[in-house]
């Protein structure tokens, strides 16, 4: 984070008046303040005390890891939807696991009724741990989520966003095969 926070800095230090007594905090805003047309995870939701996520992102040894969490929270992967806003040509930005919604972050992770007994499956594995856990909007914010819950978190995500290309081979049983071994991995290098 402080490294990203860096480069963001030097990109436009220009515009940012630095005072004695300023925070990192008050850097990121300004730097935010400064890039166009984008709206960040944090305006988008106000009532969301970003503190104690950014801690537990921060927590992650795993440089891999972290980011591709960093990405999740900041709903920054690479999906149908935002390949079409950056200009990239010659893609499909339907949903590779239902074939019929345009591909958001929201409808991958989150509503595809294909991917409905995997979230199932990972929803109960999460619950043995803790039983109010559910894969929604706020918990792949990591807001109010364990630490010990974050590899659940990982897992699903990663296995939702590696194996969304394999189409026709892919059946539940390989996705719960791909989200333990995820799982694995990260308890492993964390």
């Amino acid at each position: 984070m402080q490294k990203k926070l860096k480069e963001l800095y030097i990109q436009y230090r220009s515009k940012i008046k630095l005072t004695e007594n300023i925070t990192l905090k008050e850097i990121y805003y300004e730097i935010i303040g400064q890039r166009k047309n984008s709206i960040t995870v944090e305006e988008k939701n106000k009532e969301i005390e970003f503190t104690n996520i950014w801690t537990k992102v921060a927590g992650i040894k795993n440089d891999i890891h972290r980011e591709f969490l960093y990405k999740i929270i900041h709903r920054a992967v690479l999906t149908g939807e935002k390949q079409i806003d950056r200009g990239i040509r010659g893609i499909d930005p339907q949903c590779k696991y239902c074939n019929r919604q345009f591909e958001t972050f929201e409808h991958l992770f989150i509503d595809c009724k294909e991917l409905r007994m995997f979230r199932t499956y990972v929803i109960q594995n999460g619950q043995s741990e803790d039983p109010n856990f559910e894969i929604s909007k706020k918990s792949l914010l990591l807001v109010e989520i364990k630490t010990e819950l974050i590899p659940i978190i990982y897992g699903y995500t990663h296995t939702v966003w590696a194996c969304r290309h394999f189409g026709d081979t892919l059946n539940l049983y390989k996705l719960q095969m791909k989200y333990h071994k995820d799982q694995e991995i990260y308890r492993k290098y964390n």
